[in-house]
């Protein structure tokens, strides 16, 4: 798969959450985001600097626009890729939404405990939660699952 078909499936699969996605489809399309995400991030600080206003809600904006509008891919493809390492997209949901919840909880809650006991158990939550994260990239960067897999169908 290449870089522009992948991000051309990225668009036509935007509400699609079956099937499966490839190694090689799920990382073109993270390189694009991750470009356009940048070239986004850059021209709207060229902008900000030429008006001479560095107002964060002028990078921010912009970003947040685009972050909206890849929400819904963003998690189709994932789930599609668990898909292709044979495991459930439902467990998209329990991994980085998961992992994710607990890190911001705990760094939220970090500075109002001042007992190191709490501190502790705030330290433990959060790297539960980055290992629940860890978890989800081992998925993801797992190869095709081609025997008994259910989500791929020949």
């Amino acid at each position: 798969m290449g870089f522009l078909e992948a991000y051309k499936l990225y668009w036509l699969n935007y509400f699609n959450f079956k099937g499966n996605s490839s190694r090689s489809e799920f990382w073109w399309v993270i390189l694009w985001d991750l470009i356009t995400f940048l070239a986004i991030f850059i021209t709207t600080l060229f902008i900000a600097a030429e008006f001479h206003t560095l107002f964060l809600d002028t990078v921010m904006i912009p970003l947040s626009i685009w972050e909206i509008i890849n929400f819904i891919p963003g998690i189709s493809i994932t789930v599609r890729r668990y898909h292709d390492v044979g495991i459930s997209g439902l467990w998209y949901f329990a991994t980085p939404f998961l992992g994710d919840t607990l890190i911001q909880k705990a760094s939220k809650y970090a500075n109002y405990y001042e007992n190191v006991n709490e501190h502790k158990f705030i330290l433990v939550i959060d790297l539960i939660g980055i290992i629940i994260e860890l978890i989800s990239l081992v998925i993801i960067l797992k190869p095709t699952k081609f025997q008994n897999n259910k989500y791929i169908h020949n």
